[in-house]
């Protein structure tokens, strides 16, 4: 029995948070509501039967979020599956848009909401100027925001290898100092 993880495995939010394999592309839809014991035993046997799971073509297919073309605008981006807590946090500040999410303000928290906050950026690159409004609105971000350049440069070096630890770390510490974390 292999006993690395199933990091492959994710529950993905923006398909209505069903279970996810990155890997071999197969995803289960739970019913919802559910209990939280229930869930996290679904979650526990789905990762358990995926863990073994090598990369596939088609695992990359349905991998694949829907995101927001070029020249896209703040509605078609709030309607894709690549917004999170941060990135709306951005997109609010910037564009005056009601664009929150149901938790309030967020932060990126680790390379994946970052990634959809770099990938925003890209969308909207005069809004990349503007990131100290966010810090001035937020305090949190302040520390984010002044590491941005650096942040990004690892994010990109860190992409292809689908692993990001010193982004990670580096992330973490910068929450800290903005009292995120």
């Amino acid at each position: 029995m292999s006993t690395h993880k199933a990091e492959h495995v994710v529950l993905a939010l923006g398909r209505n948070g069903a279970f996810l394999c990155t890997h071999c592309g197969y995803d289960y839809q739970p019913t919802y509501p559910v209990s939280l014991t229930m869930l996290g035993a679904m979650m526990t046997t789905f990762a358990k039967e995926h863990r073994d799971c090598k990369p596939t073509p088609e695992g990359a297919r349905k991998a694949e979020t829907k995101r927001a073309a070029p020249g896209a605008s703040v509605r078609e981006w709030l309607a894709s599956e690549d917004t999170g807590a941060s990135s709306r946090t951005i997109c609010h500040v910037l564009s005056g848009e009601p664009c929150l999410s149901r938790s309030g303000a967020g932060y990126p928290l680790d390379p994946d909401d970052f990634g959809r906050c770099h990938r925003l950026l890209e969308l909207f690159p005069a809004w990349r100027e503007r990131l100290d409004e966010v810090a001035t609105r937020y305090p949190g971000w302040a520390p984010l925001v002044r590491e941005w350049d650096a942040l990004e440069a690892m994010f990109v070096e860190e992409l292809p290898t689908g692993r990001a630890p010193k982004m990670y770390a580096r992330m973490q510490e910068l929450l800290r100092e903005g009292g995120v974390r």
